[in-house]
């Protein structure tokens, strides 16, 4: 980044990453990347990554995020989380109704 670019850059907002073409054999991993990427390069923390649902079904996508600094992480990445599940039906909504923000 540009030093005009990190004086707007805010690592603690919220980051949707949206993927639109996945193997579904690789999700979660594809997701772990993805995360890794933004917390190591950037240090946002607050990164949910919206894949196609597992079953390679496009009504639905998987909402996954890490969380570097639980379980004794120590600001390393080592798992990513399944935190909902967003239905593209009617208007959509939240399978699990979460209160991941």
């Amino acid at each position: 980044m540009q030093q005009d670019e990190l004086l707007q850059w805010n690592p603690g907002g919220r980051f949707d990453l949206v993927v639109t073409d996945q193997d579904s054999s690789s999700l979660m991993s594809d997701a772990l990347k993805i995360y890794e990427i933004m917390w190591k390069e950037y240090k946002a923390v607050n990164t949910v990554v919206l894949m196609p649902g597992s079953s390679g079904d496009y009504t639905m996508l998987d909402l996954y995020s890490g969380f570097p600094y639980q379980n004794g992480n120590c600001e390393k990445v080592k798992e990513i989380t399944l935190v909902d599940k967003w239905v593209l039906e009617n208007e959509g909504t939240f399978s699990r109704k979460s209160s991941f923000p």
